[in-house]
């Protein structure tokens, strides 16, 4: 006879919640996340190329219209970081594609790439403000300084 709940008894533990939709979902469409695992890394290879190279541009500019060390020296990291996460992109890309690297692996180079991108993005930010600080600052020292003649 099955035991009733009492004091010290406890009853038959309750049935599991039936699965959500996103979970009956998921289990029907495999093989759609798996290509999404590989689609979207790979979409950020794109990306990254056209970012670095943009950088790499920008840099080249800075140094041909203003001479400036530190603002060519920031897009040229900024260059490089976006290059480095490109060729991290594309490795989680083959990585998810194949299955053939550690789990451990993918998400080291992941996480790396991650720093990578925040520190190409800090340096693309810093070089466009300090290349259009000190731009602003000469145009007005000049236009000050033509006001008083």
């Amino acid at each position: 006879a099955p035991r009733k709940a009492g004091f010290f008894r406890r009853g038959a533990p309750p049935p599991p919640p039936p699965p959500s939709k996103l979970a009956r979902f998921v289990k029907r469409m495999p093989v759609v996340f798996w290509a999404l695992r590989v689609v979207v890394p790979a979409f950020g290879v794109w990306l990254l190329a056209h970012l670095a190279h943009h950088d790499l541009d920008r840099a080249k500019r800075e140094w041909r219209t203003k001479r400036l060390r530190s603002t060519t020296l920031l897009f040229c990291v900024a260059a490089l970081c976006d290059a480095c996460d490109c060729l991290v992109h594309a490795f989680v890309a083959v990585a998810h594609a194949s299955d053939a690297f550690d789990h451990h692996a993918v998400h080291v180079a992941e996480e790396r790439g991650i720093r990578l991108a925040l520190l190409g993005f800090a340096c693309a930010v810093v070089g466009e403000i300090a290349s259009n600080n000190r731009v602003g600052r000469a145009l007005s020292a000049l236009t000050h300084h033509r006001k008083q003649d």
